[in-house]
């Protein structure tokens, strides 16, 4: 029996609510007294990186469910280009030897959809806006994931411009710990969760 897409959102969106609640409780902690701002930016790197990798996991599961008809692509206007009698065979198939598929940048996988799947659907639902706002999170996942020149410089340059923010909040966990908002207050990485869930509601239209 074919699942419907949106079980893939429902699964990502528990998670965001998990980490949400973790980013909370770290936080009141840590205005308590009870965790050194290190400790509360290393949580909020490590929810980032896991956020990421869910979102990504997402990707893939989509994909290849509309791919081998696990998942029913009616919902969301998709269907396979070939049709492929197993994951197995649909994995050799796209992975073309190898180990393993890069499904961001977003226009990997767009590519990837666009010559497995008709019109590419539903990963070319996507508009600029949230292209833009995956190149964003990519980049600052590289900056915490790679402490090389090249990703702090394409953090500093991509990411932080001119924005007005203190010397600690220009660090990626930093960042990602400063205010977005004050009123209501937000996060940054409060703000990157929810624009994963709003992409990820997107592609799975619920």
């Amino acid at each position: 029996m074919r699942k419907a897409p949106d079980g893939l959102y429902l699964k990502l969106d528990k998670f965001l609510r998990s980490a949400e609640r973790t980013r909370s409780r770290v936080e009141k902690l840590t205005i308590l007294g009870h965790l050194s701002r290190k400790d509360a930016e290393i949580v909020y790197s490590a929810l980032f990186l896991s956020i990421f990798t869910r979102f990504e996991t997402l990707l893939e599961e989509l994909f290849f469910g509309v791919l081998v008809g696990r998942i029913d692509g009616r919902p969301i206007n998709a269907s396979p280009r070939i049709k492929v009698a197993s994951d197995q065979i649909a994995r050799e198939i796209v992975h073309q030897k190898k180990d393993y598929l890069d499904w961001l940048p977003f226009n990997r996988t767009e590519d990837r959809a666009v010559a497995f799947l008709r019109g590419g659907r539903p990963f070319t639902a996507l508009d600029d806006g949230d292209r833009s706002r995956l190149k964003i999170m990519l980049v600052i996942r590289h900056s915490i994931a790679h402490r090389g020149r090249h990703a702090q410089e394409q953090f500093r340059e991509k990411v932080l411009g001119s924005l007005p923010l203190t010397p600690r909040e220009r660090s990626p966990a930093g960042f990602l710990r400063s205010q977005y908002r004050i009123s209501p207050p937000q996060t940054r990485l409060e703000l990157f969760s929810q624009q994963v869930r709003a992409i990820a509601l997107k592609l799975t239209r619920i």
